[in-house]
């Protein structure tokens, strides 16, 4: 008997099964019993903080955490070699999926316009910030139209947000209006940005490789699962 328990932070993480597609990011759902290779859950002492993390045979895992009011979740890959589990999610929070749709605007032909930063669903990011030809000290936020530019001024952008940020992006010189769409269709304000997570098997407990402390974190088994 072998439990994965997630934890991140200073909170014990849920986690539920979900589509791995960045752009089918909708509902967050349970896999059926034949997919799933390991599924594990815990809750915190008084109950409140309940947890859940489905490892699926296609390699994909999703994970959910919170109460009634407030939930975080993440949703990648995962891999299992010599009694370790790691973890890696779909999104990088130093590489967020953004495109950019090039427009022109007649009316503007001498000036380059970056247009208000949305997602698949439409809505408007009001936190977006966008730096330019690889300068991170000066920000300019599209929702206070602070992005006008002189035309072929700017050759790279890259944009940010509360936790996370796309890469840089090199812009067509003719281009003199920009659509920026971050393609997914979820809030990432919430969502947990994994990489090579490492969590150690070690008899019934689980043991979370952390290199931010000084001690490994360590968890007993809170329910059977003869898939491990």
């Amino acid at each position: 008997m072998k439990v994965l328990i997630f934890y991140i932070g200073s909170l014990i993480a849920t986690i539920i099964l979900y589509s791995c597609s960045p752009k089918n990011l909708g509902k967050l759902t349970s896999s059926s019993k034949d997919s799933i290779w390991g599924a594990f859950e815990a809750k915190n002492a008084n109950g409140i903080w309940m947890e859940y993390l489905e490892l699926r045979n296609d390699s994909s895992f999703t994970m959910r955490a919170g109460t009634d009011a407030y939930h975080i979740y993440s949703f990648g890959s995962w891999t299992y070699r010599s009694d370790t589990v790691v973890l890696n999610s779909i999104f990088d929070k130093a590489n967020v999926p953004v495109k950019v749709y090039d427009s022109t605007d007649s009316a503007h032909s001498d000036t380059l316009i970056i247009g208000w930063v949305k997602d698949l669903n439409g809505d408007v990011l009001k936190d977006a910030t966008v730096f330019i030809n690889g300068d991170t000290t000066k920000g300019y936020m599209p929702v206070f139209n602070e992005c006008r530019f002189t035309k072929r001024q700017v050759k790279t952008i890259k944009f940010a947000f509360s936790d996370y940020s796309s890469n840089w992006l090199t812009l067509d010189p003719k281009a003199n209006y920009l659509l920026p769409i971050l393609q997914t269709n979820i809030s990432l304000d919430r969502f947990v940005f994994l990489k090579n997570s490492k969590f150690l098997f070690q008899g019934t407990k689980l043991v979370q490789l952390s290199e931010n402390t000084k001690e490994n974190r360590k968890w007993d088994s809170v329910k059977d699962n003869n898939a491990l």
